[in-house]
């Protein structure tokens, strides 16, 4: 099986479609027909189903996709290897990232990678955590900034920092005369929630929180960005889980009502994630330690009691 076949294959599994396979791998459909169907001869087997609309991959042809893959994967780091040897790297690198971190991660890194790395072209895509996974996997992001770790073989999992969450709540609520909430006392509903925290709540609602007999919900938002929420307990009350990098960014008057939660605090870990193919990359490397050296930096410029809100992990835990 040649390394173009073994593209084709990746391409029609990714768009379901073999016209736009083609045309994303800039040959004729018929050429692209005809070098899967001699890769389906050579292996014995039946790659794809296509009698379906949209193609469907066989169960013994997933096999073979995850592989061409690995092998894509690993193709990508022969070329960094090479890239490396020249003394000026043009290339792009394309980090993924969730759109609860985008919002204020991004601005704190920009502006050192530009500087760092002139001649790089950056791509940031904002998008799921599953997306982010699944595009390291096959080579086609080189770095994932999630805020959990994946714990996958086949990714590497590198904390910067260790956030706890905070409870922002409405002055139009009781609570906010408290300066420490416990979970007993919260009301689900009115806990305007990230959709990925979701979890979260079902862990209060088995333990802790108790729902008031015939109250329901009558406003249901389920936001991807953390601003979002602090909008809507503004304007329509309530509370909100807050991590502290979103806390950063609240005036004065707004941090007068962030709270505290009793023990156990949740928090989440935020991690810079890479294709187990880019260890060893000086570049990928490098990328990392300015990005992690942002973070610190900006973290380190914080008052004093930002500041104690968040566990930094050393560089060399890289």
């Amino acid at each position: 099986m040649t390394f173009r076949q073994i593209e084709y294959i990746v391409a029609v599994e990714k768009y379901r479609h073999f016209a736009t396979a083609a045309e994303h791998c800039c040959v004729t459909q018929p050429t692209l027909s005809m070098m899967i169907n001699k890769a389906e001869d050579e292996l014995g087997i039946k790659i794809f189903d296509r009698s379906k609309y949209p193609v469907e991959v066989t169960p013994t042809g997933m096999r073979v996709v995850e592989q061409a893959k690995r092998v894509l994967a690993e193709s990508a780091g022969f070329k960094e290897i090479v890239n490396e040897g020249k003394e000026k790297i043009k290339k792009e690198i394309i980090i993924g990232i969730t759109s609860s971190l985008s919002t204020y991660i991004a601005p704190l890194i920009l502006p050192k990678l530009f500087e760092q790395y002139p001649e790089l072209k950056i791509r940031i895509i904002e998008t799921e955590a599953k997306n982010i996974i699944s595009t390291l996997k096959s080579g086609e992001l080189d770095l994932g900034i999630l805020s959990a770790p994946t714990k996958d073989g086949q990714l590497n999992d590198i904390p910067i920092v260790q956030e706890k969450f905070y409870l922002y709540v409405s002055p139009k609520e009781e609570l906010s005369k408290k300066e420490t909430i416990l979970y007993k006392d919260i009301d689900v509903n009115r806990l305007w929630l990230l959709e990925n925290e979701h979890p979260f709540v079902d862990y209060l609602k088995l333990f802790y929180l108790q729902k008031k007999a015939g109250e329901e919900k009558k406003l249901i938002f389920e936001s991807g960005c953390y601003q979002t929420l602090i909008n809507i307990v503004n304007a329509y009350g309530g509370m909100a889980l807050l991590p502290q990098l979103a806390i950063m960014q609240l005036t004065d008057y707004q941090k007068g009502f962030i709270k505290h939660l009793e023990s156990p605090e949740p928090e989440r870990g935020i991690n810079i994630i890479t294709n187990t193919h880019s260890t060893g990359s000086k570049l990928i490397d490098s990328f990392i330690r300015v990005i992690k050296t942002d973070l610190v930096a900006a973290i380190e410029s914080l008052d004093a009691n930002d500041k104690n809100l968040l566990q930094v992990y050393e560089l060399g835990e890289v």
